[in-house]
């Protein structure tokens, strides 16, 4: 595939702007080469530099700079014919003559118009929201993040996404649609794996009943399949206890127990 460079000017400062169409693996790689996805400019970009463009073209066979149209400058060159490939100038490299007026061989290009990067600025969201993605849980991906009201509040508005208080993680339905939607939410291409959920007719293998325990209304009665697995599933619940009375295990009879039971037995299609 193809990569198109192009000048573009994001957050007060020029970037070497990196335009393709998608792809998982060349996300995961620029992404790797220390790039940033910009959801306003549609683009990944790295810092307007001689040492950048020369990563790109070692990392990329094929690349194409993009020639800007007369008058314009937002497109410039990044190298060209007119330059002879000479990327820009790093202007932080030690081997700038800083008493010296450096004017950049590019086209339109000088010192004063590239500016010194500010690291902070170039610290992406999942690096700040120090996002981690676990095993998968049956249907569901399952990671969390560092709290943030305002991605949280995002996330939850996606249908097909939970919060699990037991997990102390987001689950989220293995889904092409929403998988684009958290991930751009959380500005983090190619985050989530491609292995959605596959369509199958499921066969039934059991029952789980829950009932009211009369004797003490803070715990419910779960009766379980005599199985093994089931069994051993169960005990790991927190606060599970066996009641040889009733013949059933008894658990907290709160919202989120009786969800995380839905959510551990649906892969084994135990209803």
């Amino acid at each position: 595939m193809t990569l198109v460079l192009k000048k573009i000017h994001h957050r007060g400062l020029y970037r070497i702007g990196i335009f393709f169409n998608f792809d998982t693996s060349i996300n995961n790689k620029l992404k790797a080469l220390g790039a940033y996805f910009s959801k306003t400019k549609k683009c990944w970009y790295m810092a307007y530099s001689a040492e950048n463009f020369s990563i790109l073209k070692v990392h990329f066979d094929k690349i194409q700079v993009e020639t800007p149209d007369a008058g314009t400058d937002e497109n410039e060159l990044v190298a060209g014919a007119e330059s002879r490939e000479i990327p820009p100038i790093d202007i932080n490299s030690d081997a700038v003559d800083k008493q010296q007026p450096e004017v950049s061989k590019l086209p339109g290009t000088s010192q004063a118009e590239v500016p010194r990067e500010h690291k902070a600025d170039e610290k992406p969201l999942a690096q700040k929201l120090k996002l981690e993605l676990f095993n998968n849980l049956g249907k569901y991906w399952v990671f969390s993040m560092h709290y943030s009201a305002e991605h949280s509040r995002k996330l939850l508005k996606i249908k097909g996404v939970y919060w699990n208080k037991q997990q102390q993680a987001y689950l989220a339905t293995r889904h092409p649609k929403v998988k684009e939607k958290i991930e751009e939410v959380l500005e983090s291409p190619g985050f989530l794996p491609d292995d959605f959920i596959q369509k199958k007719t499921a066969t039934k293998r059991g029952t789980i009943t829950v009932k009211p325990h009369s004797a003490d209304n803070k715990y419910m009665q779960v009766y379980v399949p005599k199985s093994v697995f089931v069994i051993e599933k169960i005990k790991r619940f927190s606060m599970s206890r066996y009641s040889a009375a009733h013949g059933c295990y008894l658990l907290p009879a709160t919202p989120e127990v009786y969800g995380a039971l839905e959510v551990q037995f649906e892969p084994e299609n135990i209803v």
